[in-house]
């Protein structure tokens, strides 16, 4: 089966153009019914906490991301709440939330399934989980999965979700080119415009009549990233849902999963912590050691130079005191001084055949 016939329900026919993770953000921020609450998942530096604000400033903010990745170091405290988890298990109330974001997250997540499996258990019903992730894009920053739309689709409705709609981004051969290239920065307006396979695609379908769910399906078929929308079910649970709303920081808190949860959160970031500050003190011992090979070896180096010289310092001595140092000196004399050395040669020479004698 091709993919037309596996996802064409979730493919859109409004139109066919090129998205990212915010698409779908800005859409329920400015929808009729917006979310009370925003957590983002795996929030880096945090740019969707800026964007909350901007369209709808009584949407609580919550970013979720793991201990020490490469983009959440970048952050700067802007005093939002920030809570940390283990890449699984998300300290949150069962059913207590309205909507999850999460911008090209899932390609470095090790264990998808089961984070899609948190993901449904802390959605309330009708809950929405939007974002983007990687199709056909090279590694970067840790990744470790790439996923096709059918793929993805598969694994959404393991965890008792469903996909709704998926839209293409940037094209793959867009992504392989400005990794090849070494990510020059010309390349970043590709990301917000239509990329250049992208417009390709558009100019074929504008040739050939094709309407947005083709058009939409070719891009797909390509991209490099692909952005989705997946929403919980609307049916009875079993699971106790939290009744607070969004307002403060303690109540946001309150949101979050027992004390027990918490701590066990806390503890799994002590331990990660410790373990890094165990990796760079091995390390530091490492080079420790490495410099004191070094220092060893220079040092052997410097005790045979030592023994060469005195060596040398001896021969020079020992040489210093045979006749024939002594003859070469005085030849010498009379070489550079021939007038002077007619006459001061036969004395030089009368002298060290008497040293000489004398010696004997």
């Amino acid at each position: 089966m091709n993919l037309w016939q596996l996802i064409r329900d979730c493919i859109p026919t409004d139109h066919a153009r090129q998205v990212n993770s915010g698409y779908y953000l800005d859409q329920a921020l400015t929808s009729e019914d917006p979310p009370d609450v925003v957590v983002d998942l795996g929030c880096g530096v945090g740019l969707s906490a800026d964007r909350c604000r901007e369209l709808r400033p009584e949407t609580r903010w919550v970013g979720v991301d793991i201990v020490g990745s490469p983009e959440s170091k970048a952050r700067v405290d802007t005093g939002d709440l920030v809570v940390h988890y283990d890449g699984v298990r998300l300290p949150l109330a069962s059913g207590s939330v309205s909507m999850i974001h999460s911008h090209q997250v899932f390609e470095h997540v090790r264990r998808p399934i089961e984070l899609l499996i948190e993901i449904a258990r802390v959605l309330a019903p009708g809950g929405l989980f939007s974002g983007s992730t990687s199709h056909l894009e090279p590694y970067h920053s840790f990744s470790v999965w790439n996923y096709t739309p059918y793929g993805f689709r598969l694994l959404v409705e393991e965890a008792g979700l469903v996909l709704e709609e998926v839209r293409p981004g940037i094209d793959g051969v867009t992504l392989i080119q400005r990794a090849y290239h070494g990510r020059p920065p010309e390349y970043s307006a590709y990301f917000h415009g239509e990329s250049p396979l992208n417009a390709e695609i558009d100019t074929w379908a504008a040739e050939h009549n094709r309407d947005a769910a083709a058009t939409n399906l070719r891009k797909l078929e390509h991209c490099g990233q692909f952005a989705f929308r997946i929403r919980k079910p609307e049916m009875a649970l079993s699971v106790p849902t939290s009744e607070v709303t969004a307002g403060s920081d303690e109540e946001l808190i309150a949101m979050l999963r027992t004390e027990r949860d918490l701590a066990l959160a806390r503890a799994d970031t002590a331990v990660f912590d410790s373990n890094g500050r165990k990796r760079e003190r091995d390390n530091a011992l490492d080079e420790i050691d490495s410099l004191r090979a070094q220092v060893e070896h220079q040092t052997k180096r410097a005790d045979d130079y030592s023994v060469r010289f005195h060596k040398a310092d001896r021969d020079l001595r020992v040489l210093k005191s045979s006749a024939a140092y002594e003859l070469g000196n005085a030849l010498s004399g009379a070489a550079k001084n021939p007038k002077k050395g007619v006459k001061q040669l036969p004395r030089d020479l009368s002298k060290l055949a008497k040293r000489r004698k004398g010696k004997k």
